[in-house]
C-alpha cells in the first residue's frame, strides 16, 4: 500500500511538471500571449522589472485576479473524459 501511495505521489509531480513545461513552450511560441501575461503580472506587482528587482509574494487573492494567465493554463491542460456516473 505504501509503495502505491508513493507512485501516485510521484506521478502527480511528473504530470504537473509536464503541464508546466507545455505551458511555457506554448507561451514562448505566441509572443502576443506572453506579452499579455507579462502585462497582467506587472499590473499586480508580480513581475521582475528594472524598477522592481524583487517582486512581491503571490497571494491567493492574486490568483483570482490573474484571469488571462488562468485561461492560458486551462488551454494547456489535456482534455478530460466525462467522469459522471452513468
Amino acid at each position: 500500500m505504501a509503495s502505491e501511495i508513493g507512485i501516485f505521489f510521484l506521478a502527480g509531480f511528473e504530470t504537473t511538471g509536464h503541464s508546466g513545461a507545455w505551458l511555457l513552450y506554448l507561451v514562448s511560441q505566441h509572443p502576443e500571449a506572453e506579452a499579455k501575461i507579462c502585462q497582467e503580472l506587472d499590473q499586480h506587482g508580480l513581475l521582475v522589472t528594472a524598477d522592481r528587482p524583487k517582486p512581491r509574494q503571490v497571494t491567493y487573492d492574486d490568483l483570482a485576479k490573474l484571469t488571462y494567465l488562468d485561461m492560458a493554463i486551462k488551454v494547456c491542460l489535456p482534455p478530460k473524459a466525462d467522469l459522471q456516473a452513468a
